[in-house]
């Protein structure tokens, strides 16, 4: 399992990786985000029949459930999470100092 933070340009800000098949502690995180954020929730086991329900994205405001399955991309808006298809990549164009040559 993995939950990564992007910034809108690609840039990860947070990146966690949780091996399901060894013993884990306990933990807990705070991870600050904001607007044009964007967050991934992976979990290979999710589309199992058995483990469907396992991987749950949870609404604190109003107690609602999404189920994750494999995986899940959100941005982070103004409103909400709002689901998306994928996360931005970084390309070469993203920076202050380049150079050309001709």
């Amino acid at each position: 399992a993995s939950i990564k933070v992007q910034n809108s340009s690609g840039s990860v800000l947070y990146n966690k990786e949780i091996m399901g098949n060894r013993q884990q502690n306990a933990e807990t995180q705070t991870v600050p985000v904001k607007v044009g954020d964007y967050l991934e929730f992976t979990h290979i086991e999710g589309e199992a029949a058995k483990e469907k329900t396992r991987a749950t994205l949870t609404n604190l405001e109003n107690n609602k459930n999404e189920t994750i399955g494999k995986s899940a991309r959100y941005e982070v808006t103004k409103e909400g999470l709002k689901k998306v298809e994928k996360m931005p990549e970084t390309t070469i164009l993203d920076g202050k100092q380049f150079a050309w040559s001709l």
